[in-house]
């Protein structure tokens, strides 16, 4: 394992490189700790530059090769955007499954280029970051890791995998697309296709959000107050009460949720009633962040979404309106979002783009066009992946 340090080819140098014995790894809070087997750990750089303003990028990696290995190699995808080398042990969101580390596999992850947290969105201003992040970090990964895994244990892998879930699940299928010789089979888990147009949605959930929520005394829009948790249950219930059995069973669940009509109007206050209903202008925000980004000349540019229970849940107002009483708003739109649009999405970056200001919404898609070229994963054209892994 130790030999594998220094030095492996043009720009790649393993930094690192450890026996590790096979014992407990600590889990995420309120998950029993992993067992992982005995393995090689190695870490390493590819590329290691000075870029804009001095600031130092390298597409960073970890490898994990299992003293039992099994001949199989996975592509551990990561997460938002990135900037940590998570553990490369093969954990697959949802899937029930162990970490493929425990299951025999090589295992690598990177943090695609660039160091930061992952809602980190700085690195955008530097152009190599952008195509790094975008793509091009899995076609240096992964002959790197190869060669690494050939040179521990004496023979290629048999075979090559990739798996990962929204950031990652578009990182799966850039490989499917772009490096469509590298992998043999390839899982995207809620991939994030189209990139840049998710980017607009969430600024178009901002702004719907700020014309209608109150101000702090700052003037900053405190969109968590928009809906209150029993405006959301309200929601909810109307929700089942329409579209619950349109599926043919009526169990608390939407699963014809094309066949869900639901028009949050239902809910407007009558004159005089000042409980259990929605205020006009609340009907209209929820009209519209369901409805998704939209244009007469684009037409839909993101969505729509569908109405279902989850709507009360801690996810979605997670996601769309936070928590901050007071301050700068702190949902997901307004923090991985809305920078991942200023300095990644944007060309060129503009860490001044007001969500909260007049948006001409056309003019935000056409200058997306170039981070969409290169960090979109909606290509439709798969035949050679298809054919080299025999799915055709």
């Amino acid at each position: 394992c130790s030999a594998l340090a220094g030095p492996v080819g043009s720009g790649v140098a393993v930094t690192e490189a450890t026996l590790e014995a096979a014992g407990p790894m600590a889990g995420a809070p309120g998950r029993p700790a992993l067992t992982l087997p005995e393995n090689c750990r190695v870490r390493g750089v590819i590329d290691r530059r000075t870029g804009v303003g001095g600031r130092e990028f390298g597409v960073g990696f970890e490898l994990r090769l299992p003293t039992d290995w099994n001949g199989r190699f996975l592509f551990q995808g990561g997460g938002g955007l990135d900037g940590v080398i998570n553990p490369a042990i093969g954990a697959l969101a949802n899937s029930g499954q162990s970490p493929a580390l425990t299951r025999g596999f090589a295992v690598v992850s990177t943090d695609a280029g660039h160091s930061g947290s992952m809602v980190d969105a700085s690195f955008g201003s530097d152009q190599q970051a952008r195509v790094d992040y975008a793509y091009a970090a899995i076609g240096k990964v992964t002959p790197a890791a190869k060669a690494l895994v050939e040179r521990f244990y004496g023979r290629p892998p048999a075979h090559s995998y990739f798996a990962g879930c929204s950031n990652g699940g578009r990182q799966a299928l850039t490989a499917a697309e772009r490096f469509p010789l590298l992998f043999d089979g390839i899982v995207a888990g809620d991939p994030t296709l189209r990139f840049s147009r998710v980017a607009i949605d969430e600024a178009w959930n901002l702004n719907v959000l700020g014309k209608v929520a109150p101000k702090d005394a700052a003037g900053h829009p405190l969109i968590a107050r928009v809906f209150s948790p029993d405006d959301l249950a309200l929601v909810k219930t109307a929700v089942l009460k329409r579209c619950d059995a349109r599926d043919g069973l009526a169990d608390g669940q939407i699963q014809d949720w094309k066949a869900c009509d639901f028009d949050p109007a239902v809910l407007q206050c009558r004159k005089g009633q000042a409980k259990n209903c929605l205020s006009p202008s609340q009907v209209t925000a929820l009209r519209e962040l369901q409805r998704g980004p939209h244009t007469p000349a684009a037409g839909s540019i993101y969505g729509p979404f569908n109405y279902d229970t989850g709507v009360a849940g801690s996810a979605w107002r997670g996601m769309r309106l936070g928590s901050a009483q007071i301050g700068a708003a702190n949902s997901a739109d307004a923090t991985l979002g809305l920078g991942m649009l200023r300095l990644f999405q944007l060309t060129p970056p503009d860490p001044q783009f007001d969500p909260w200001q007049r948006v001409d919404w056309d003019q935000l898609l056409r200058r997306v066009a170039a981070s969409a070229a290169i960090g979109d994963a909606d290509s439709p054209f798969l035949s050679t992946f298809a054919l080299h892994s025999k799915l055709i």
